[in-house]
């Protein structure tokens, strides 16, 4: 968040961080439904619940794909939020709550 201080705002590294997901998220999403942003959604829990069968971990590093997927599910949530009129600090505070 960025701090007051004497007089100037400051702003952090995650700061910038935070805008540029929510200008790639407007950019990726913008025209993309509500009902497909949730088809997108479900289809990306099920890709990290095929990502945790044991005959996948047990072959491959999965660590990176499933960073990745959250980060991608993350997206989505943010573009649902946004269309219902919340920023994804509104959900982190009501969330903390």
């Amino acid at each position: 968040m960025p701090q007051l201080i004497k007089g100037h705002m400051r702003f952090t590294d995650e700061d910038h961080e935070l805008s540029k997901f929510n200008e790639k998220v407007q950019k990726q999403f913008v025209t993309i439904k509500q009902d497909t942003l949730y088809a997108l959604l479900k289809e990306d829990l099920i890709y990290q619940q095929l990502l945790k069968e044991h005959e996948i971990t047990e072959k491959f590093d999965i660590t990176n794909n499933i960073k990745m997927s959250l980060a991608y599910s993350l997206s989505i949530l943010s573009a649902i939020a946004k269309n219902e009129g919340y920023t994804l600090n509104d959900l982190i505070t009501v969330f903390n709550q």
